[in-house]
């Protein structure tokens, strides 16, 4: 595995990123009840003030397999249109071209494509979807009875994110670099992993993301090979946020690949 980036850098804003802490820690200053309490039932939060990185002027090298994350450009108009549920399956073919290009997977097969808007709030706490025996569970019940074809093979379970309509402003995406997390900050939960606070975490995000630009991360890799095989990630509050600017909009999918 890569050595940890230099952790000294100019080119950085300051803000919270919610970490998580066990229910047995939950005495500890800082630490507070969350509010979806049925979300994440055994665990609690605490704020903690971290540098979050430019991505495309700090992060050298955009590579899914060494940071857990990477920026790629895709264009489409799919969501220009007032239709309030458009045609997907385009934009699925698209995405699926980009993902097969991109991770040099032999199959992608489409689990979910959403929009996230001002009726689905993002999400404020670090966390990655999928933990380590969750993963596997829910590519062999994607499967069905191909689930057999998994055996001794390589898989993935990959995400997308894509500013929809306006560039975001408001609760961008931050993601930390996989080779920064070691495994006490995973916080097995529900089938996830919650993130405990690590000073030499490496936030990162990409400031005014454009419609025209999308994240591919990952949530989870079968592969143990040093690859990075998640993407802990999570939105949050700017600090130059202007107050009038609007809720953020964005496309996200769900896949599994298989190589």
């Amino acid at each position: 595995m890569s050595s940890t980036p230099d952790m000294e850098s100019p080119k950085a804003i300051q803000a919270t990123i919610t970490y998580s802490v066990s229910a047995d820690q939950c005495h500890q200053p800082g630490v507070y009840e969350p509010e979806n309490r049925k979300r994440t039932p055994t665990v609690w939060n605490e704020d903690r003030m971290m540098s979050i990185f430019d991505a495309r002027c700090e992060l050298a090298e955009q590579d899914i397999d060494r940071t857990g994350f990477e920026l790629a450009s895709l264009n489409t108009d799919i969501w220009e249109t007032d239709d309030k549920r458009p045609d997907l399956s385009g934009y699925a073919q698209e995405l699926r071209q980009l993902i097969v290009t991109r991770t040099k997977a032999v199959e992608a097969l489409a689990l979910s494509i959403v929009r996230r808007g001002e009726k689905r709030s993002p999400l404020l706490f670090a966390h990655n979807d999928f933990n380590f025996d969750h993963g596997p569970e829910h590519a062999h019940a994607v499967m069905g009875e191909r689930a057999g074809e998994l055996d001794g093979r390589r898989f993935a379970i990959l995400q997308t994110w894509q500013p929809i309509r306006t560039p975001i402003h408001r609760h961008p995406l931050a993601f930390c670099d996989a080779r920064t997390i070691q495994k006490d900050d995973l916080i097995p939960e529900k089938g996830t992993f919650m993130i405990a606070f690590n000073p030499h975490h490496r936030w990162y995000y990409y400031p005014e993301m454009r419609t025209e630009e999308i994240v591919l991360f990952k949530t989870f890799d079968s592969a143990t090979d040093g690859r990075a095989r998640y993407a802990p990630h999570g939105s949050f509050e700017h600090p130059d946020t202007p107050p009038d600017v609007p809720a953020r909009q964005s496309a996200e999918s769900r896949w599994l690949l298989l190589f």
